[in-house]
């Protein structure tokens, strides 16, 4: 019996004691109108342990509500791209949690290696294409509304790597989308790790942003990636020097390749809702602490007054959040370069396979719409090639290792079984089928004749 997927009604993780906390903390925001959300919220990469982001981000909404957070920009790498997109889209964290649990059922049922694309793919239509029960708003949102939203507020970006000979490990975050196409590609390229997603050899751009190769981003991501490196809120599943709300404990990279379900995905999630409402706390007590300043702000809060508008803003940037870079520029965020460079020569032997299955599957389509051309051209080829000296002279002295007759007659057996399971649904019936085979059953008996007498002649 399949295990049944864990339901945002069955909300036994996120106790009735932590959603008091979520609603003291919306109090205090509500009471004081100068407190201020960051910038920027950057989500980092986890694949399946981004079910702590769909913990994190229910805190958000249930501590500053979905209007405080249409004020920011949310960023993100890998898995967590495709939740900042989402975010970004105000979908509410219900939607996030049901799509992750449908996802997860169908990871846990048919595998995850080399089907993780394809789950991309239906995540990032179910967030584009919603229907009129989703939210409570009155008109349905197309794909298209969605886009024009993402470019109009400019409130979303993914990032990538680049992964080609001129540029290596450069991380670059992908603002703008001309199309739904593009935007489905940037998000595909974010997330990609070689062999681990699919790749469809009919659309060889989907790991391609630009025209350039790209692997998820998360593995180049740097301080000095962000856009507001002393502004951003940044959520990850490991402690670090620069990441402000971070799981405890942290989740391993090995058990992030495999979906949550049951118990863990609820433990998970209440860990990143636990750990959002830590940082909400922290930030608002140190933002009251210092009321008598100007501008002045704690943790990711900070306090901004209407009339110095964003100068005001700008002045308290860095009391916003903890920096991405030191003092001095050092990279306090840093790209993890062992897994990076690891990751080059596999996107490179995937670009390889890539092409061969491409060719492949061309060929298999020429054969089947032309079957009497390609028996033409094996023949051909295959007398033409008979007629060369050297070819004579292997059959004929049984070079290569095939110097009994039964090798020779097995390898014959082998060509054909090769050739017919390939093409054999392309030929025509009975005339064609029989004569490639009399031909092949001949080449055979010579091929045998002649080796068996090249053996009697020097014996």
């Amino acid at each position: 019996m399949a295990e049944s997927k864990p339901r945002p009604s069955d909300d036994v993780s996120i106790t009735s004691a932590l959603r008091l906390r979520a609603a003291n903390i919306r109090r205090s925001v509500e009471a004081d109108p100068s407190l201020r959300l960051p910038a920027t919220c950057y989500i980092g990469g986890a694949a399946w342990g981004c079910v702590f982001y769909v913990g994190a981000y229910e805190a958000m909404w249930d501590c500053f509500g979905k209007e405080r957070l249409q004020t920011m920009s949310f960023l993100g790498d890998s898995a967590g791209a495709l939740l900042a997109l989402g975010m970004a889209l105000s979908r509410p964290p219900s939607a996030l949690d049901e799509l992750y649990t449908t996802l997860a059922t169908k990871g846990a049922a048919r595998g995850v290696v080399g089907r993780m694309s394809t789950y991309h793919q239906e995540a990032m239509e179910a967030l584009l294409f919603r229907s009129n029960d989703d939210d409570d708003d009155d008109d349905a949102e197309t794909g298209g509304d969605a886009l024009d939203s993402l470019n109009e507020s400019g409130r979303f970006g993914c990032g990538v790597t680049t992964a080609s000979f001129a540029s290596c490990g450069e991380h670059h975050f992908v603002t703008s989308f001309a199309s739904l196409q593009v935007l489905f590609d940037s998000l595909h390229g974010s997330m990609h790790i070689p062999f681990y997603c699919a790749f469809d050899v009919h659309r060889p751009c989907i790991a391609r942003v630009g025209g350039r190769r790209v692997v998820d981003g998360a593995y180049a991501m740097a301080g000095s990636s962000f856009p507001f490196p002393r502004d951003t809120l940044s959520v990850y599943v490991a402690p670090g020097p620069a990441v402000d709300v971070a799981c405890d404990p942290a989740l391993s990279p090995k058990e992030c390749l495999y979906p949550f379900t049951g118990a863990r995905f609820h433990e998970v999630r209440r860990l990143g809702y636990e750990a959002m409402l830590r940082w909400a706390e922290g930030a608002i007590a140190q933002s009251t602490e210092q009321q008598s300043s100007a501008a002045a702000g704690g943790g990711v809060l900070c306090v901004a007054s209407a009339e110095e508008g964003k100068t005001a803003a700008a002045a308290t940037t860095a009391l916003a959040t903890i920096p991405k870079v030191g003092p001095n520029g050092e990279q306090l965020w840093a790209p993890d370069w062992p897994m990076l460079y690891a990751f080059w020569p596999l996107r490179m032997a995937e670009e390889l396979v890539w092409w061969i299955q491409a060719g492949r599957q061309k060929a298999t389509a020429v054969a089947k719409r032309h079957p009497m051309g390609v028996v033409s051209l094996v023949l051909a080829f295959a007398l033409q090639l008979r007629r060369t000296r050297w070819v004579q002279d292997f059959v004929a002295r049984g070079r290569g290792g095939f110097k009994t007759r039964g090798r020779k007659t097995a390898l014959a057996v082998v060509v054909l079984l090769t050739v017919w399971g390939r093409w054999g649904t392309g030929f025509g019936r009975g005339t064609v089928r029989g004569s490639l085979g009399a031909w092949v059953g001949s080449h055979a008996r010579t091929i045998g004749w002649q080796g068996q007498k090249a053996e009697e002649e020097e014996a």
